[in-house]
């Protein structure tokens, strides 16, 4: 390889690994306004573009410990706000 195809080796790797990194950064940028406008919901303050969500418990899995905890929570929590 003589000194041009180098360069231009590099130079597209650069503008490769810019493309990539870019995406990387838009798609972390979407998620994390998606996971905001969910704990905005979650915190009491729902989106107003999109239902609350709906949580369906399948009877063969309601004795599972994680289960259980979560409705010792869900059980303080209303204790807690009345």
């Amino acid at each position: 390889m003589n000194g041009m195809d180098k360069k231009w080796v590099s130079g597209a790797g650069v503008v490769v690994l810019f493309i990539l990194l870019s995406y990387l950064f838009i798609g972390f940028a979407h998620h994390s306004a998606r996971m905001g406008n969910i704990v905005k919901e979650l915190s009491g303050q729902p989106s107003q573009d999109k239902p609350g969500y709906h949580i369906v418990l399948i009877e063969q899995e309601r004795y599972h410990p994680y289960w259980e905890m979560v409705e010792k929570g869900r059980r303080r929590q209303q204790r807690n706000t009345g």
